[in-house]
């Protein structure tokens, strides 16, 4: 039985992985929710999805989902309930504690917890008022590059991985 929201019990997807590395997304899509894991690849081989997209950024430099934790800002769809959002706002918090890097990824995500756009400091290392951590950059949503380039997708996953090797955490 897949796990639900304990306030309005539509169907949630749990973060996966053990790692202090820890990579936060949107929200689950359709696709993560029926196999209940953030960033999944697609059942269909021809469909490309952010997960596909992440995934392959992260291989092109050597690394994989097993590298990092990874969990959404959203534990299911979004939807128009404050305490929702308050819950999954409250364990990302959570799983930050302790965390070496983090990796924010997509605008809802980047602008909740820095005071920065996504697009005006995709790759760059951010501060954060709430997410108490050393490194801390933020990313535009890898499933932008199934509609736009790949460029700063790759940029800055690529970026954010450099400093990980700088710093001897992968």
């Amino acid at each position: 039985m897949r796990p639900t929201c304990p306030i309005c019990n539509s169907q949630t997807c749990p973060p996966i992985g053990h790692s202090d590395l820890l990579i936060v997304g949107e929200f689950p899509s359709w696709n993560e929710l029926q196999q209940g894991r953030p960033f999944a690849l697609s059942q269909d081989k021809k469909i490309t999805t952010a997960g596909t997209v992440l995934r392959k950024e992260l291989a092109r430099n050597g690394l994989d989902f097993s590298n990092f934790r990874i969990t959404n800002l959203w534990k299911h769809e979004p939807n128009k309930n404050e305490d929702c959002f308050k819950d999954g706002y409250d364990a990302v918090l959570d799983e930050a504690k302790g965390k070496k890097a983090i990796q924010l990824v997509g605008s809802e995500v980047v602008s909740t917890f820095t005071e920065y756009s996504v697009m005006d400091v995709a790759g760059l290392q951010v501060e954060s008022a709430v997410l108490s951590c050393p490194i801390i950059y933020a990313s535009p949503n890898p499933a932008l590059s199934l509609h736009r380039s790949l460029g700063e997708v790759r940029l800055s996953i690529e970026k954010f991985l450099k400093r990980l090797q700088e710093e001897k955490l992968v």
